[in-house]
């Protein structure tokens, strides 16, 4: 296996310490020995120099963002007022149109409205005339149904006259007629006179 130079010479550093002093004593010390050389040992001037360059940097940082957070608040800003217009300017054009076709719809529910009064008045008036034509025309027809009956009632009123005067006639001569048999009943029994005066 092959090992860099620093490891081979890190191992006979090792061995030869081994070899000076005990075995625990030589790994101690190794142990406390930078693994890569001190060239790779951070500095406390070098860890300050990184502190002042984080710093740096961070700062950096926050002016930036706050340069960006700044640009996009303008940015923002911006996008809602144009928003804020378009909007408005959709709403304006929005209730325009609104009031437009309110305005024609109330004209045209007007029209109807009349249209329908107009007409539902002609119908009323051709119902009333044709009603009133009706009626008249029953009242004629009922008028001369009751001439008729009236008549019909002069011709039974007459008939019924003519019959009563009929019966009277029939009671005299039947009247006539038993008195005359009677009267001859009497001269034929020989009762005389007085039995005829006294049936009459």
């Amino acid at each position: 296996m092959l090992v860099s130079s620093s490891e081979a010479e890190r191992f006979t550093l090792h061995q030869t310490l081994r070899g000076l002093m005990p075995e625990a004593v030589a790994d101690t010390l190794m142990s406390h020995l930078p693994p890569a050389g001190w060239s790779d040992v951070a500095r406390k001037s070098d860890i300050e120099d990184l502190r002042v360059a984080t710093k740096h940097d961070i700062e950096e940082l926050r002016v930036a963002t706050k340069h960006d957070i700044q640009e996009l608040r303008v940015a923002t800003k911006h996008d809602i007022d144009a928003l804020r217009d378009a909007t408005k300017h959709d709403i304006d054009a929005l209730r325009d149109a609104s009031k437009h076709d309110i305005d024609a719809l109330r004209v045209a529910t007007k029209h109807d409205i009349d249209a329908l009064r107009d007409a539902t008045k002609h119908d009323i008036d051709a119902l009333r005339d044709a009603t009133k034509h009706d009626i008249d025309a029953l009242r004629d027809a009922t008028k001369h149904d009751i001439d008729l009956l009236a008549v019909r009632l002069d011709n039974v009123q007459t008939r019924l006259e003519s019959i009563e005067g009929k019966l009277g006639d029939l009671a005299s001569m039947k009247r006539y007629v038993v008195t005359t048999g009677i009267a001859l009943a009497t001269l034929i029994s020989g009762f005389g006179v007085p039995l005829l005066l006294a049936v009459t």
